[in-house]
């Protein structure tokens, strides 16, 4: 979004939705099968491999990597 200030949840957002399309593209999912397998419809996952990550929350992409089997650790220094 033009003009929009980069936030830490924008990066945070930006490597979930990597990690997730990842194990999508690594398993050789379709968009379906995928949007099954997370729980969510089609039209989502559409959203996430195109790249329009911030129309999710990170919550959103917490729940999808831990459904794909993904471990997310968060270190705070």
């Amino acid at each position: 979004m033009p003009g929009r200030i980069h936030t830490l949840c924008d990066d945070v957002r930006e490597q979930l939705a990597e990690a997730v399309c990842g194990q999508i593209a690594n398993r050789g999912w379709t968009q379906a099968e995928a949007a099954a397998r997370l729980g969510v419809r089609q039209p989502r996952i559409s959203l996430l491999v195109n790249g329009q990550v911030d129309r999710f929350s990170v919550d959103a992409l917490l729940n999808m990597a831990a459904r794909v089997g993904l471990q997310v650790e968060l270190r705070v220094k």
